[in-house]
């Protein structure tokens, strides 16, 4: 465990613009503020007789306690003397059974032995808790002591004076319920599962959140300090209203699920105000978790704040109307802001909107959702400790996935890949240069037989059912539950979404055990014999498009990763020749020329199906063949075959026409007849159809089309 350093938060002297908290908020020595007090009343169990005929196969109700605080928000006992026979428990509850916490043995600890501070029980919602104890009768020394309780106020400002250094609210308050941005901006929303309420030794309320893949959550220090402070915190998830209207602005408003009454510490640092602690079971297959950006925050970048401002329901402080804000979002204001812990780095200014009970937040960017700053005093700018300066002092024992990584990529994230480079990100530089309609993970097999035959496509079958297999990373995870939705449109080197495809297919999946999940769905009906290219979109609440999505299928494609696209298709040379076509389409209104690659790929140079392996004859309709040679008639790697239009490639590495006038939408089917040679061999060929601007020939491909070429005819399925 990584220890350092003790003592409050210090407090800026300095004051702005800020308003106190609403309503006024009292904090405990350690800093947290109080969302309740503690009541000192007695309570102890019965000793259960010791059975003669031995213990009984299942507990039987032995004692009942009755804690009533008429008004209260919540009831939170403390055990003060707690030892139970093997086989015994005691059931903290609420009167009608939807919220209980089980303790057994010791209660909390170690297992050895009791504590000798006692310990608190997980939170009640309400005015009443029942404590039972049930025993199975093997032993008469068994039983609890309650010496006082917590009980929470609505009202905070019952609990005493204001908290007068507590500007956080800079202006209007700017945050509102998360429920809010569930459909305005779900990346946002979907993030903030991973936040957590924090009730501290029955009365201290902090904010904290999943980081990794491993069950760890942050705070603060001046929120759990010590491994007693960790053993006797709620961590309660999703405490928010059902919808944007939901009254959840009182303390321990909106209840969520209490995932655990205890954690183990792992580290603390007080120069750095981080705690970082250990829950008993691993809720983020639920909640999911956030990561931490390895990079400074960068001034004027976009950011929100999921947090429970004075233990209210989740709130997200994303809106803001403060002057420094132009854009109208909270942004970073400052890298350089007066440290809040003695000690500590310089902090991170915004004027997002907090309040106490905020502290222990993430700042999380809004560019890439990952965490920047770990909120922890306010003052206006708020401000929050720099992740790297934690990251930095965590060293090894920083969570798995605390870092996105390819290995690691965002929690909430269902994908795809692009290519076989594609680790997932958006956009992904390692597919930076690579063509966007090639993808792997979309195939076609006439047979169910696409999990034995993973990646290996065939053309759909006319007058048939034929199986699309899709395969998915992303399981276990909260994005895994959504609708996998299929396209087609006929072959074509130029495509706009949505207006040139047609759907086909709609599943839905209600999540999947498994990182990685091949999904299948049944095509029938296809429209006519050819070759056909395939989108397939992943649609899902809680993993929406990171980008909107224009007309530019490419963009689109590249910016997102629950979208992929496949115009690779297969030619069939058993018969020793075969003929294929598709459509060559402008879809881009400030080109005014194309460029259209006949490309054998970098990897294919050395065994290219052209010359070496077979001819390949490309014949342009008459209208675009007249325009060529109007334009110029310009062609590399191709040789005129007859006056019709017809054109052979004569290079191994390809050919290219160059000056195809083509007008916005137009568009003309282009014939292609490959036959085998002597020198064929059974390994597939590759061969692609490219088109580029004319103008602009360097850049990215504006769309494509790719063969596999099996020249003496496609392999037997595996079984």
């Amino acid at each position: 465990m990584l220890l350092a350093g003790g003592g409050a938060m210090a407090e800026e002297s300095a004051v702005c613009e800020g308003r106190t908290s609403q309503p006024p908020l009292q904090r405990d020595a350690q800093g947290r503020v109080k969302v309740g007090e503690d009541v000192v009343s007695s309570f102890k169990s019965r000793q259960p007789a010791a059975r003669a005929e031995g213990v009984r196969a299942k507990a039987e109700l032995s004692w009942t306690d009755r804690i009533s605080s008429p008004g209260a928000t919540y009831i939170a006992p403390h055990f003060s003397q707690f030892a139970l026979a093997p086989g015994d428990y005691v059931i903290v509850r609420a009167p009608d059974g939807s919220r209980e916490y089980r303790y057994e043995g010791f209660g909390k600890g170690d297992g050895k032995a009791p504590l000798r501070e006692g310990f608190w029980s997980g939170h009640i919602s309400g005015d009443v808790a029942i404590v039972e104890l049930w025993s199975v009768g093997g032993r008469a020394k068994s039983g609890y002591a309650i010496d006082r309780f917590a009980r929470g106020f609505a009202n905070l400002a019952a609990l005493g004076d204001e908290d007068k250094d507590n500007k956080a609210l800079c202006g209007t308050d700017d945050s509102r319920n998360a429920r809010c941005y569930q459909g305005p901006d779900p990346r946002q929303y979907k993030h903030s599962r991973a936040v957590a309420r924090l009730l501290i030794n029955g009365s201290g309320a902090c904010t904290g959140w999943l980081v990794g893949n491993q069950g760890h959550v942050m705070t603060n220090e001046h929120c759990i300090a010590n491994a007693t402070d960790a053993a006797n915190t709620d961590f309660e998830f999703m405490a928010e209203g059902g919808s944007c209207s939901s009254t959840c602005n009182f303390g321990l408003a909106c209840p969520g699920t209490v995932v655990a009454t205890t954690s183990t510490l792992i580290a603390v640092d007080a120069p750095r105000d981080y705690a970082l602690v250990r829950l008993p079971t691993n809720p983020t297959a639920t909640y999911g978790y956030l990561q931490l950006r390895n990079a400074t925050a960068v001034v004027d970048e976009r950011i929100y704040i999921p947090q429970h401002p004075a233990a209210w329901g989740k709130y997200i402080a994303r809106n803001s109307t403060h002057v420094s804000d132009a854009s109208g979002f909270a942004e970073v204001f400052a890298l350089n802001r007066p440290a809040c812990s003695p000690g500590g780095p310089l902090d991170i200014g915004y004027y997002a909107d907090t309040q106490g009970g905020s502290s222990g937040s993430p700042v999380i960017a809004n560019s890439d959702h990952r965490v920047v700053a770990l909120h922890h005093c306010a003052n206006c700018p708020n401000r929050g400790v720099p992740i790297t300066s934690i990251i930095s002092h965590l060293g090894s024992l920083l969570p798995q996935c605390a870092l996105r990584s390819a290995a690691c990529p965002d929690p909430y994230d269902v994908w795809m890949r692009d290519t076989w480079s594609d680790t997932g990100l958006e956009p992904d530089a390692a597919t930076a240069g690579q063509d966007m309609w090639a993808s792997p993970y979309i195939w076609i097999r006439r047979n169910p037989d696409g999990v034995a035959n993973a990646h290996v496509h065939q053309n759909p079958e006319l007058g048939a059912t034929n199986y699309v297999y899709v395969k998915l990373h992303g399981g276990p995870r909260p994005g895994a539950s959504g609708r996998l939705k299929l396209y087609y449109a006929n072959a074509s080197t130029g495509l706009d979404w949505d207006s040139d495809w047609t759907q086909f297919g709609d599943l839905p999946i209600n999540g999947f055990p498994a990182d990685t999940h091949i999904a299948m769905v049944p095509w029938s009906g296809l429209p006519g014999e050819g070759h056909y290219c395939l989108v397939a979109r992943w649609e899902s609440a809680f993993d929406p498009m990171s980008f909107l999505e224009g007309t530019d299928i490419g963009t689109n494609v590249r910016q997102n990763n629950n979208i992929i696209w496949r115009n690779v298709n297969i030619v069939d040379l058993e018969s020793g020749s075969t003929e294929i076509h598709f459509i060559v389409r402008n879809v881009h209104r400030n080109v005014r020329a194309l460029s259209l690659a006949v490309r054998v790929p970098e990897a294919e140079l050395g065994r290219p199906f052209p010359v070496k392996a077979g001819r390949v004859l490309v014949r342009l309709p008459e209208a675009l063949f007249k325009g060529w040679l109007e334009a110029g008639g310009r062609a590399e790697g191709l040789e005129m075959v007859n006056q019709e239009g017809t054109f052979e490639v004569t290079s191994p590495e390809g050919g290219v026409f160059h000056g195809l006038p083509l007008a916005f939408r137009e568009e003309h089917q282009v014939r292609v007849r490959f036959e085998r040679s002597a020198d064929a061999t059974e390994e597939p060929y590759r061969l692609e159809f490219v088109q580029f601007d004319q103008d602009a020939p360097d850049r990215e491909s504006l769309g494509g089309i790719g063969y596999d070429i099996y020249a003496f005819g496609e392999p037997k399925p595996k079984q």
